[in-house]
Parts: structure tokens; sequence; C-alpha cells
């Protein structure tokens, strides 16, 4: 079955009606989706719901509750990923493979060596479309957190006040594998293109940030991110 995510607020009883014009689009051009179809929704609970077509029109889709039941596919493990900024399709790539994996929140992070040092309204918009597509793709029932950009200082500021592990990647790592963490809550941070300095390793080690290798070869900052969160999750 097709799965969409649609907000809580849409779910009216036995009912899900929406006016969300994509969406009506989708099932009615690409789908061709008639009376009595079944597709599957969720909204951000704990479970997803089997529901059927009884309307479909030009301006409201509404659905027809049959079934609930529970979500099976999000990790036990909750991981935040602090992610330096990344050049756009990087950054796009990214977020989708991270969310298929089962990350539960992604904060940009503008760090020293990063090329591109904000995201644009445009941006966040697409990045929040990709969030919503990918978790539908991958049989999730919560949509990913995307904080909005903050820089390093504030980064390591925040995660050192959250619980569990708190662990940066950095290439010259050698003895603490990304593999010994043993905590369900981590805070991971993943540098941009040009890597960590000196200064923020050493800042974020004073903020009880425990740097970890992913192993012996340099890995390009997409490639290390979603290489650390396969590893945990």
């Amino acid at each position: 079955m097709h799965r969409f995510y649609l907000p809580p607020e849409n779910f009216r009883g036995d009912y899900i009606i929406s006016n969300d014009l994509e969406l009506i689009n989708q099932l009615a051009k690409v789908l061709r989706a008639r009376h009595g179809d079944k597709f599957l929704v969720f909204n951000n609970s704990e479970s997803e719901f089997v529901s059927q077509l009884v309307e479909l029109s030009k301006k409201e889709v509404k659905f027809l509750i049959i079934d609930q039941q529970p979500g099976a596919r999000e990790p036990s493990r909750k991981i935040t990923l602090y992610q330096s900024l990344l050049k756009s399709d990087k950054f796009d790539w990214l977020i989708q493979k991270a969310v298929e994996l089962g990350v539960s929140r992604i904060v940009p992070v503008y760090s020293k060596y990063c090329i591109v040092k904000d995201i644009t309204a445009g941006k966040r918009k697409r990045y929040e479309d990709i969030i919503k597509e990918a978790t539908e793709q991958c049989g999730g029932v919560r949509l990913p957190l995307l904080a909005y950009v903050i820089d390093f200082k504030t980064a390591i500021e925040e995660a050192g006040k959250l619980s569990g592990a708190k662990l940066i990647a950095w290439e010259k790592e050698t003895e603490y594998d990304l593999a010994d963490a043993a905590t369900e809550d981590i805070q991971l941070f993943i540098g941009p293109e040009g890597g960590y300095s000196e200064e923020e390793i050493e800042a974020a080690k004073n903020r009880q940030i425990v740097p970890v290798t992913l192993g012996k070869r340099i890995l390009r900052a997409e490639t290390a991110a979603i290489a650390a969160l396969a590893k945990l999750l």
C-alpha cells in the first residue's frame, strides 16, 4: 500500500480529511486512485492507519480509518545528528539517507571550514519535503525533526547538556571506535568538507564530547554521516 504523512489536525474521528493539493494531485493523476482504494496514513504518533478512500475532489480528499496498527520500523536508539553544513546537493542526499536509516533529529551546524553558511527558507522547505517523502518511503511513522542552523559553539553547548553518549567523528582519533557507544541516546557530530579544526575538537572535548574514529579511511563528509548512522542503527 502507498503511504502518506498527514498532520494530526487532519484526523477527525473516524476520518482523515485533507485539502493538500499536492496529495490530491498525486492521488488523482499519478496513482489514479478510486473510491475504496486503501492506503497507509501516519501522523507522527507511534501508529499508522489503514485508510480507505471515500471522497476525492479537486479541493479535498477524505479517508475512512478502518484499522490502526503500531509502527514497527522505528529504531529504539534515538540519534541527533549535528551535521555541519554541506553544499546543497550533498545535503539533500545526506538528509534523505539519514531519514531512511532512522535518525531522530538533524541539527545543521555552521563550523569553521563550512563553505555554506546558512539555509534559506526555500532550501529548508525542500529539506522538509525530503524528510516527509523519505519517511513515507522507508516505513517510518515519525518525521525526524529538522532544527534551524546554529553555530558550532552553540551546538556543543546544547549537546553537552543532553543525556546519552556525545560523539564527534574525527579522522585523527585512533582508539575510541564509534561502535563502542552503548547508550540508547546519542548526540553525533559530523564535520564539513574541510573537517574540524584542532580548536573545535578541543572545545568539544571540554563539553565532554568524545572524539571517535569511523575507521582507517578518510571519508567524505556525507559518506561519514551515513556510515556512522548505519553503524549505530
